[in-house]
């Protein structure tokens, strides 16, 4: 099979884990390193943003000595990593490949495709991404992925485009969505704390009783 990861980040140092530098998963099964091959080697990773939660564990994991596979994000997004591998002082030749990602244009692997869309975030060059799977040529399964983002306007960058969304809805099967969770979402109008975030969505969900939720968010 053809395996793609999002993301790859590390928990933030908090009150609950002061003694240690960064918490992250372990997923030394799927990533070659130089004691050991990966059981279940990925194919690529696709970064939605460049914060410490979604590439922190990638930079921890490069200088453990695990090979990362070819690496995709925005413009923006490679530049955040590129810093983080310096300041880690990781050797360019343990980088991985590194290749841009443009919105609108899908990315094309073995029974699969990719194809990212703008979403708005505390950050430049946030991406979401849509996988389309395919058996025997036609379309299987389509992931929805929009990694962090909320719906409005972002002052710096392109940010979230409702009709580019739309137009990528109408052309692609979409059977299934992942959320992650942006706790908090502020204007000059309101601002929701984690306590309400949840509640709203809990409500939403509840709108909705014959659709499968599956949660791994602390909430």
């Amino acid at each position: 099979p053809t395996r793609i990861m999002f993301d790859l980040g590390a928990l933030f140092a908090t009150e609950y884990c002061q003694d240690v530098d960064a918490a992250i998963t372990d997923i030394r099964e799927f990533l070659n390193s130089d004691e050991k091959l990966a059981t279940k080697k990925i194919d690529a990773i696709f970064l939605s943003h460049g914060h410490e939660d979604h590439i922190g564990g990638y930079v921890h994991l490069v200088r453990a000595g695990f090979v990362m596979p070819a690496t995709y994000a925005s413009k923006e997004t490679l530049e955040l990593l590129k810093a983080a591998l310096q300041e880690a002082n990781i050797d360019t030749n343990k980088w991985p490949k590194m290749f841009e990602v443009t919105p609108q244009k899908a990315i094309h692997f073995d029974k699969l495709e990719i194809e990212a869309f703008n979403v708005s975030h505390s950050t430049m060059g946030a991406l979401g991404y849509h996988t389309l799977t395919y058996i025997d040529d036609q379309p299987e399964a389509g992931i929805l992925h929009p990694g962090d983002y909320h719906l409005g306007k972002i002052r710096v960058g392109k940010g979230f485009d409702e009709n580019e969304l739309k137009d990528l809805l109408n052309r692609k099967l979409t059977t299934n969505v992942i959320l992650d969770s942006t706790s908090s979402a502020s204007s000059d109008k309101y601002n929701v704390d984690h306590d309400d975030a949840v509640y709203n969505t809990v409500n939403e969900i509840n709108k909705h009783s014959e659709k499968q939720v599956i949660s791994a968010v602390i909430s």
